[in-house]
């Protein structure tokens, strides 16, 4: 996509445009409310974080030896999924108060996520 930038650079924009699309889907939901528009910004938040993968990968690939390498990508993935199953009953219990609460949760945590886990290029 962007060949002569380094892979944190391409992480770091498509975290960006995670958060910007999660802003612009929060901010229609509450003023405009029109399906086409809140639509296209959860496409491109799901286009973000799936482009954004890849990426992940790759650096994991740079860091590790080739001996351990698919088990330090087996454990990646797994604390990954581990996260999420706290957040599931919680986006649940959120659902039921009102379906837009959930996105608060995400919009934060990708706040969260751009603005400490920020990676650095000199870790790449």
């Amino acid at each position: 996509m962007w060949p002569n930038k380094s892979d944190s650079l391409k992480i770091n924009i498509l975290n960006i445009s995670f958060l910007t699309s999660m802003v612009g889907f929060i901010m229609c939901w509450f003023w405009f409310r029109e399906k086409y528009i809140l639509l296209l910004f959860f496409i491109i938040s799901q286009l973000a974080c799936s482009l954004r993968d890849p990426y992940f990968s790759h650096l994991f690939n740079k860091q590790f030896k080739s001996y351990n390498r698919a088990t330090a990508l087996s454990l990646a993935n797994f604390f990954r999924h581990i996260l999420v199953i706290p957040l599931l009953p919680m986006v649940g219990f959120l659902v039921n108060k009102n379906i837009i609460w959930p996105y608060f949760i995400v919009l934060i945590l990708a706040v969260v996520a751009v603005l400490f886990f920020r990676i650095k290029n000199e870790d790449t």
